[in-house]
């Protein structure tokens, strides 16, 4: 700790320049470094690659924007996974007016003239470094002049999670860098890191990881310097719970738990982002589908919706779910099994950024698993990574005593008790029928509460028929939506009452008789 106190000081000859240009890179008004960033900024200057594993919130983009104003000619070269994400870069340095001194390369915006002498930050992302002839010779060009500074991988839990899957790139980016610029420090960026994750990335990119070393330690590239600060987030309710079926009873859940809130619904593929944001509109919702597979155009549209309320739920892919910035998110629910507890950390991430209350629910079904797999996968052969991430998840999944215990230990942190602001001890079995999910729900429905408690039990009442019918099934049995509207209007307190419902068969009011409990109003309940 000694020798981490003496970095994050301002005890070096770059101190007061730093000093000086830090209220152009901070929102405050009174402007003061954040716990570790000047031993990263230090480090950085020194020649030090380095990982650093902060918290959302804890300022990371200032760990590589001073160091790159401080460098005069050079330029340092940033990638991140989504142009989502560039975008909110992009948007940053505009309100700081620092935009002039920031390239973004995409399709089609790659400078064919020699780039403007005042640009210090080069952001792209590795397809582009990779695919694009024009962005390949320009960043090859600043490493033969000598020109580049530093390489920074935002969102560096990617290289792992994606690269071995859908983003190849990241491997490949890997082989670039060491092909090309194994001279040049890397800086890694990530908000959820484990110790295994930090040492696969420094396999990967063929860099050593050290302790944090004495302030006159010689400095190389090939050495990283792991900087870490985890925090419990106390303001984060971890709720798992079974997962209803059929869909419209999953829907009408997830809209009772959220209300009218901000929040984001996390599923594993583009089609899940469609289909569930379609069912919940179905149950008087008001949400949009966002994912890579939308025009930007569209993404935008979706993003700023969401962003001035116009719609409460944005149901996003997780590898798109990171271009997602909103301070006020008070719901964040996971529709299918994350991949890993990184991918889960950084994703509850999104939720309660204002330090104001919010609820992550996981919705479980063990059979979520192997299609979790399969599509972590990529071609349905997972590899050991995967099967390890996933198994890490259901194990926090089934865990009995404190789940965020179990979570914060993945991550190296201990918490000395329970937070008792979970619902830790509750068992995640999936219940045999709808109507046992029914008798436990009785917190008061939203506004629209007529629609969706006739949605509700229309579809619970389907299920259990089917159960009890078999084979003889028939859906002329079925009660109808606008039977069920009269039902709950009536509230039947017997079998005579339901005699006196127009349009119920004997059969009906014989199956009805043994759920009249169900059409209480909730706030008639005990």
């Amino acid at each position: 700790m000694r020798l981490l106190a003496r970095w994050d000081s301002a005890q070096f000859p770059w101190s007061t320049a730093a000093a000086r240009l830090l209220p152009l890179l901070a929102f405050q008004e009174t402007p003061t470094f954040k716990p570790l960033q000047q031993a990263a900024i230090n480090l950085a200057q020194q020649g030090f690659s380095l990982f650093l594993h902060l918290p959302t919130g804890a300022g990371k983009s200032l760990c590589f924007q001073l160091p790159a104003l401080l460098s005069p000619a050079k330029v340092t070269l940033v990638v991140s996974p989504l142009r989502s994400l560039l975008q909110d870069q992009a948007t940053a340095l505009q309100r700081l007016q620092l935009a002039d001194q920031a390239l973004f390369l995409a399709p089609g915006s790659v400078p064919s003239a020699p780039m403007s002498p005042d640009v210090r930050l080069l952001y792209t992302t590795p397809e582009m470094i990779l695919a694009n002839p024009r962005a390949r010779a320009l960043v090859l060009q600043l490493i033969q002049e000598d020109r580049l500074a530093r390489v920074v991988l935002d969102e560096a839990h990617c290289i792992v999670e994606w690269g071995s899957t859908f983003r190849p790139s990241y491997l490949e980016l890997a082989r670039f860098y060491q092909q090309h610029s194994p001279h040049v420090p890397v800086t890694f960026l990530t908000a959820t890191a484990s110790d295994e994750l930090i040492a696969a990335t420094s396999r990967i990119f063929h860099v050593a990881s050290t302790d944090v070393p004495p302030v006159n330690a010689p400095a190389s590239a090939a050495s990283m310097v792991i900087l870490q600060q985890i925090s419990d987030r106390t303001n984060l309710a971890l709720h798992v719970v079974p997962k209803p079926k059929p869909a419209t009873l999953l829907a009408l859940d997830i809209v009772r738990r959220v209300r009218h809130e901000p929040a984001i619904v996390y599923v594993l593929s583009q089609k899940d982002a469609e289909a569930v944001a379609k069912s919940l509109a179905a149950v008087g919702a008001r949400a949009q589908a966002y994912h890579a597979g939308m025009s930007d155009a569209a993404r935008r549209s979706v993003q700023s919706q969401w962003t001035s309320g116009k719609i409460s739920i944005i149901c996003a892919t997780v590898a798109f779910g990171m271009g997602i910035d909103r301070a006020d998110v008070r719901h964040v629910v996971h529709h299918a099994l994350p991949l890993s507890l990184s991918s889960y950390m950084q994703q509850i991430g999104r939720a309660g950024r204002d330090e104001a209350p919010a609820v992550c629910t996981l919705y479980y079904d063990p059979s979520d698993a192997a299609r979790a797999a399969f599509i972590a996968s990529g071609d349905g052969f997972v590899d050991t990574s995967t099967a390890h991430g996933i198994r890490d998840v259901i194990e926090f999944i089934e865990e009995m005593g404190c789940r965020r215990k179990v979570l914060y230990a993945h991550f190296g942190h201990d918490l000395d008790s329970c937070c008792g602001n979970c619902n830790c001890g509750v068992s995640v079995e999936v219940p045999e029928s709808g109507l046992t999910e029914s008798r436990q729900q009785n917190a008061p429905l939203p506004a629209r509460a007529t629609n969706y408690a006739v949605e509700r039990l229309y579809q619970t009442l389907q299920q259990t028929l089917k159960r009890k019918q078999g084979a003889a099934y028939r859906k002329a049995d079925v009660i109808s939506r606008k039977t069920i509207q009269t039902l709950l209007d009536l509230q039947p307190q017997s079998s005579d009452d339901l005699r006196l419902v127009r349009g119920l068969s004997s059969a009906q009011q014989t199956f009805l008789s043994d759920h009249l409990h169900l059409f209480e109003r909730p706030r008639d309940r005990n």
